[in-house]
Parts: C-alpha cells; sequence; structure tokens
C-alpha cells in the first residue's frame, strides 16, 4: 500500500514495507526520490552493455564472408566503423528511455517506439542476413524451424503479457490491506 500526501517543502510517501497486520511507514522526501549514485552508475552500466552487445552484433554481421569452406569471420577495417556506430546506438536509445520515464509525452513516446522499431529491425536483419548463405536445399527446413521458434517465443511473450496485466489489474482492483 502506497499513500501519498504533501506537507510544505516536502513530497511524502508512506509505504507498508511488511505483509500483514504490522504496518510501517517510509517518508520519502523529495530528496530521496532524486537519482542517487547508485542509480547514475547503474545507468551507465546499461549503456556500455548495451552499447557492447550492439558492436558485438554488428561487428559479426559485418565480417561474415563466404569462402571455399561456407561461411568465414573476416577482420576488415569496415568492421570497427560498424562496431563503433552500434556502441553509439545504445546511449540515445537509454536517454529516450529515460526521457519517457521524466516526460511521457506523445512525442517522446513516439520517438522511443520508432527507435525500438530501428533496433528490432537491426536484431532482425542482423539474425536474417547470414541465412541468404544457406544451400537452397536446407531453406524450407531452416524456415520451418524459424516460423515454429517465432510461434513458441510469440506465445510465450503473449502469455507473460497477459499475466502481467492480470497481476496489474489485481492490485488495481484489490482494497488495500490494513
Amino acid at each position: 500500500m502506497a499513500l501519498t500526501g504533501t506537507r510544505p517543502g516536502w513530497s511524502v510517501t508512506a509505504v507498508n514495507l511488511l505483509p500483514g497486520d504490522f504496518r510501517r511507514e517510509c517518508i520519502m522526501t523529495e530528496r530521496d526520490q532524486r537519482p542517487t549514485d547508485g542509480d547514475n552508475l547503474f545507468r551507465r552500466v546499461l549503456i556500455v552493455a548495451t552499447g557492447f552487445a550492439l558492436a558485438v552484433m554488428i561487428a559479426s554481421v559485418g565480417s561474415i564472408r563466404t569462402g571455399e569452406a561456407g561461411l568465414r569471420f573476416v577482420w576488415h577495417w569496415s568492421v570497427l566503423i560498424w562496431s563503433l556506430a552500434g556502441a553509439f546506438c545504445a546511449w540515445p536509445f537509454w536517454r529516450l528511455v529515460w526521457a519517457v520515464q521524466d516526460n511521457p509525452s506523445s512525442k517522446n513516446k513516439l520517438r522511443l517506439g520508432l527507435f525500438c522499431a530501428f533496433l528490432l529491425a537491426l536484431g532482425l536483419a542482423g539474425f536474417l542476413y547470414p541465412l541468404r548463405y544457406t544451400a537452397a536445399d536446407y531453406r524450407a527446413e531452416l524456415l520451418e524451424g524459424l516460423l515454429f521458434a517465432a510461434i513458441v517465443l510469440g506465445a510465450g511473450a503473449a502469455m507473460l503479457f497477459a499475466l502481467a496485466r492480470a497481476f496489474a489489474r489485481a492490485d488495481s482492483e484489490s482494497p488495500p490491506r490494513r
């Protein structure tokens, strides 16, 4: 249970931290709700980890070449440029996420949605690009397996989304415990 109220110079939030009849309240001022050094460190870790993941994904796609033995990874100077471009995509992405969190305007939400669509397209392209090098004999079986995996993952995501909505609905409809 969380109650909010104000006093002069304070933004007060009372939180029931322990379940059951024992009630314990925590009062948070506006100063307590500002990001701390730990929050800033966490944000930096998110940016670096996402940037590293995007850099590795784009670098691996950029270094794929076909040869006599099939696919192989070949280092080329353009791989470095592509990996740096991927690494620097993380910073504006997380900046948009936090902008939507601080100011959920329709403009910010649209920009975040477009950026997410771009990252989704980038990820799908990184996954599907090497498939063009598969032999024609295996493409039907490969696409059948990919379709099955997409159906299973989509059904799992739909179930998780429905479960999260049900929990949110139950929390909003249930009376507060005393």
